[in-house]
């Protein structure tokens, strides 16, 4: 069954799914239904994840409220070429 939803997107959203509908030949209403479905079948972002939080010991006792700065000093690591690999 297939059903029509009429949805007021601004300039920002509606530009980029136009040039993707010419570009491959398809109606802005194709691409941002594909896009929708897309959107709706994909997990949660972490979702996957967050079965193993807390499953392993890092020894880092302060990781919910500190991990801004973890992750920060890891990218900061690896794009100086160091890594605890």
């Amino acid at each position: 069954m297939i059903h029509q939803v009429t949805v007021q997107i601004p300039d920002e959203v509606y530009l980029p799914l136009l040039k993707q509908a010419e570009e491959s030949g398809q109606t802005v209403e194709q691409v941002a239904g594909a896009r929708l479905a897309q959107t709706v079948a994909s997990p949660a972002p972490g979702s996957l994840l967050r079965k193993w939080l807390g499953s392993a010991d890092s020894g880092l006792t302060d990781v919910s409220s500190r991990h801004h700065e973890y992750l920060g000093q890891q990218l900061y690591d690896e794009l100086q070429g160091r890594s605890d690999d």
